[in-house]
């Protein structure tokens, strides 16, 4: 199976590990992306993803809706995360060989407290993470291309949020706005409403993983909760 690293940062991870968390909306890259619909903005075809594509050198169109069929005529554009079914794998910030048998530490299980004779960690970028090191097998369950604003009150739920259900009852969406602003107002605002590829993810519980085992032997928790403090430090979802 087809496996792919996915940067999460601490707040993900444990949402994910603790099961909150099963979808993530990166933002599609629209480079070559045009609009093939009629009516301009606000019109019917304007936020239908099958009306959103490019023509390639092979004489089809591809377009963003994942439903398309391959045709001598039209084909999907693909995900760069994959497909349906294919695997992922997280990346987190760690720090290699931390412990003294050459075991990692991870950060989102890290209290910031040092035990013995153990100096802090050194954390690297989880870009740089190893597939060896990933305590995240996950695996592709539905992929959408999907304005961003089209996000529903369940699916906001399922990217990760804690919330509290009386207070929260209705206002999951308004919420994963705010964050989402937090994190990427700076670069493309809610109100910009941009493409997003929602990905729809479960983590495979039943595949040997490597968990917070490591990371208790010095006191510190094996999740934390979403908030906001912790999504400012979000880049991605």
């Amino acid at each position: 199976m087809t496996e792919r690293g996915i940067c999460f940062t601490g707040a993900s991870v444990s949402a994910i590990l603790a099961g909150r968390k099963t979808q993530t909306r990166r933002l599609i890259n629209m480079r070559d992306i045009q609009f093939l619909g009629a009516g301009g903005e606000g019109g019917a075809d304007w936020n239908d993803p099958a009306c959103w594509g490019y023509a390639a050198d092979d004489g089809r169109t591809y377009l963003l809706d994942q439903s398309t069929k391959r045709t001598p005529w039209n084909d999907a554009i693909r995900c760069p995360f994959g497909v349906v079914g294919e695997g992922l794998w997280g990346k987190e910030a760690f720090a290699p060989r931390y412990f003294d048998d050459g075991s990692p530490a991870y950060r989102a299980a890290w209290t910031g407290h040092c035990v013995g004779l153990l100096s802090p960690p050194k954390w690297k970028s989880p870009r740089f993470m190893p597939r060896a090191l990933s305590r995240l097998p996950l695996r592709v369950v539905l992929i959408r291309a999907q304005r961003l604003q089209d996000i529903s009150e369940e699916d906001a739920r399922a990217e990760g949020l804690a919330l509290d259900p009386v207070i929260a009852e209705g206002h999951a969406v308004a919420i994963y706005a705010r964050l989402w602003d937090e994190i990427n107002g700076h670069r493309v605002p809610w109100e910009r409403n941009p493409w997003v590829w929602a990905i729809t993810f479960e983590l495979l519980r039943n595949k040997r993983r490597r968990d917070d085992g490591l990371n208790r032997r010095i006191g510190a928790p094996t999740g934390d909760v979403w908030t906001m403090a912790h999504a400012r430090q979000e880049s991605t979802s």
